[in-house]
């Protein structure tokens, strides 16, 4: 079982992936967070994972690269507000 928490909220997700593509697919299935505005790392301010096999026993921390705001009202940001994120 892999956690992964998410930085903006603080929610965590457990997951049986094992696999960093199956970790943010299942991601994108259940949060709507969409794989490409998706940043994993093993520490809260870690270098972002990009071997394809997580094999870590500790959680995973999920952050979002949005750059400006994803355009999209997907709640990602925690705020539910419904409208286009605007984040800078």
């Amino acid at each position: 079982m892999v956690a992964v928490i998410i930085s903006a909220t603080g929610e965590t997700l457990q997951t049986t992936q094992r696999t960093l593509s199956e970790i943010q697919s299942y991601i994108q299935e259940t949060k709507g967070i969409p794989v490409h505005h998706q940043v994993l790392s093993l520490q809260r301010d870690g270098v972002p994972l990009r071997n394809e096999d997580v094999t870590s026993e500790g959680p995973l921390y999920l952050s979002m690269s949005l750059n400006g705001g994803c355009g999209v009202d997907c709640g990602c940001c925690g705020l539910d507000c419904g409208v286009c994120c605007s984040i800078i």
